[in-house]
């Protein structure tokens, strides 16, 4: 397994364990509600914005094996 694959991976499941915390958060009345909605999006556009940068940008980097 690369590196290129692993950290999108990983950071999908991360952003399945944060958005509902951060639906708890809004539906507590810790946060807003825009900045809830930003969290949630920012934590989906991670997984795809890094395998963008390590498969097309720097590919060297995303092809060191890891596994």
């Amino acid at each position: 397994m690369t590196l290129g694959t692993l950290l999108p991976l990983i950071l999908i499941l991360l952003a399945f364990t944060e958005v509902p915390l951060f639906l708890k958060w809004y539906s507590d009345g810790k946060i807003a509600k825009g900045a809830a909605y930003s969290m949630m999006a920012l934590s989906l556009v991670l997984p795809i914005a890094a395998y963008v940068v390590l498969t097309f940008i720097v590919p060297e980097l995303g092809e060191k094996p890891v596994l």
